[in-house]
C-alpha cells in the first residue's frame, strides 16, 4: 500500500521547493499567471450570479403558481425552506 502521507520535514521540503521554483519564474510568466487566476476567479463568481438567479426564478414561479391557486399554506412552507 503506498503512503500518500508526507512527514512535517518533507512538509517543509516539498513548501520551500515550490516557493523556490515560483521565485524562478520570469515576470511575463507571473503576470500571465496572475492574469489566468483573476479570470478563472471571475467565472466562478459569474456562475455563482447566474445559478443563484435560476434559482430565485424557479422559486418565485412556484410562489406565484402557488398564490394564484389561492394554496397559503403551500406558499409558508416554501417561504420556510429559505435561509
Amino acid at each position: 500500500m503506498i503512503n500518500h502521507c508526507l512527514k512535517p520535514g518533507e512538509i517543509c521540503e516539498a513548501v520551500i521547493g515550490s516557493c523556490e521554483k515560483k521565485g524562478k519564474l520570469s515576470i511575463i510568466k507571473m503576470i500571465l499567471l496572475g492574469l489566468l487566476a483573476g479570470v478563472f476567479i471571475g467565472f466562478g463568481a459569474h456562475a455563482a450570479i447566474i445559478i443563484m438567479q435560476i434559482y430565485l426564478n424557479i422559486l418565485l414561479f412556484s410562489l406565484k403558481y402557488l398564490y394564484k391557486k389561492n394554496n397559503r399554506a403551500q406558499i409558508y412552507k416554501v417561504l420556510k425552506v429559505l435561509p
